[in-house]
C-alpha cells in the first residue's frame, strides 16, 4: 500500500493531532534514533497486558500517519519471536527538527548496529524508570552525535570522542557526569585501548573541564563477567595516572554506576 505523501498542511494536521504521551514518544526516539516497542511500553505505558495493548494500537497509529517506522529485529540470541522497532519516520523527523531540511531514509540498518542502538537505549529506559523510585533525576542524556567532543589534540591535529551517550543526573544537590560506551563484546581489545587513549587525549586538552567544571566519568558497560574482566585487563595497561578515568561494570549494574549510588566500583582494573 503507497503511504501518504506528507504536505505541509497534513504535517500540521498530524501535530495537532498527537497527545502529550505521543509527543514524548516521538522526543525519546529522536533522542535515541531506535527504540523497541517494548521499551516505549515500559518508558511511557505500564507492564501489564492491558497497556500493551493500548501500546501497539497508540504505535499502530503513528505508523500509519507516517510519525513512525515500525520493523522486525530478531536479538541475537533471543528465543522467541521478533521485536517491533521503532525509528522517526519522516513526519515524525518533521515534527522533531522543523528547521531540517533533509530527512533520514525509512531504516535498513544492519543488526549489529540494531543490537547495540538498543542496548544504548536501554540504559535511558532503565535510569528513566529508576528516576522515579530512587529519587534522583535524570538532567540529561545525550545519544550520538549529540555527545560527540571535538578537541584538539598533539601538533594541534582536530580530533573526535565518539562516547555512545553521555548522562548527567542529579541527588540532593549534586550532579554525576558520564561518558557512557556500551559494549557487547564485539570489540577486540587493540579497539578498545585506541577509545580509551582518546578519551585520555580529551581530558588532557582540557577542553571538557572547561566546558564544565569537571571530567565525566568514563563507564564501560558490558554483558558479562568475563567481558569485565577483558576490558579491566586492558584499561590497567594504560598509565597509571589515568586508570581512575574508567570503570568498567555489567550492564545490568548500569543505573547505580551512573548515578554512583553504588560505590564498590571497578575502576581501571582495580577495586
Amino acid at each position: 500500500m503507497k503511504r501518504p505523501y506528507v504536505t505541509a498542511a497534513r504535517l500540521e494536521a498530524i501535530g495537532s493531532s498527537l497527545s502529550e504521551r505521543e509527543w514524548q514518544i516521538v522526543d525519546d526516539i529522536n533522542r535515541l534514533r531506535l527504540v523497541s516497542g517494548q521499551q516505549l511500553q515500559r518508558l511511557h505505558y505500564g507492564t501489564s497486558s492491558s497497556d500493551a495493548a493500548v501500546c501497539r494500537r497508540q504505535l499502530g497509529r503513528l505508523v500509519t500517519k507516517r510519525v513512525l517506522v515500525r520493523f522486525r529485529h530478531h536479538v541475537a540470541g533471543a528465543v522467541g519471536p521478533s521485536w517491533s522497532v521503532y525509528a522517526l519516520d519522516v513526519a515524525g523527523q518533521r515534527l522533531a527538527d522543523p528547521d531540517r531540511k533533509r530527512w533520514w531514509p525509512t531504516p535498513n540498518p544492519g543488526n549489529l548496529f540494531i543490537d547495540h542502538t538498543l542496548a544504548i537505549a536501554e540504559v535511558y529506559v532503565q535510569l528513566r524508570c529508576a528516576e522515579r523510585a530512587d529519587g534522583f533525576e535524570l538532567t540529561t542524556f545525550d545519544s550520538e552525535p549529540a555527545c560527540w567532543r571535538s578537541f584538539h589534540g598533539p601538533g594541534g591535529a582536530r580530533l573526535t570522542l565518539k562516547p555512545d551517550a553521555f548522562a548527567m543526573t542529579e541527588s540532593g544537590g549534586y550532579e554525576d557526569h558520564v561518558f557512557v560506551e556500551v559494549d557487547l563484546g564485539t570489540e577486540t581489545s587493540a579497539r578498545i585501548i585506541a577509545k580509551a587513549k582518546t578519551y585520555v587525549g580529551y581530558f588532557r586538552s582540557g577542553r571538557e573541564q572547561h566546558r564544565s567544571g569537571l571530567f565525566p566519568q568514563v563507564l564501560w558497560l558490558v554483558p558479562d563477567h568475563a567481558r569485565l574482566e577483558l576490558l579491566s585487563i586492558a584499561m590497567g595497561r594504560l598509565p597509571a595516572d589515568y586508570w581512575r578515568l574508567f570503570q568498567v561494570r555489567l550492564l545490568d549494574d548500569a543505573v547505580d554506576a551512573i548515578t554512583g549510588a553504588d560505590t564498590d566500583a571497578m575502576v581501571g582494573g582495580e577495586r
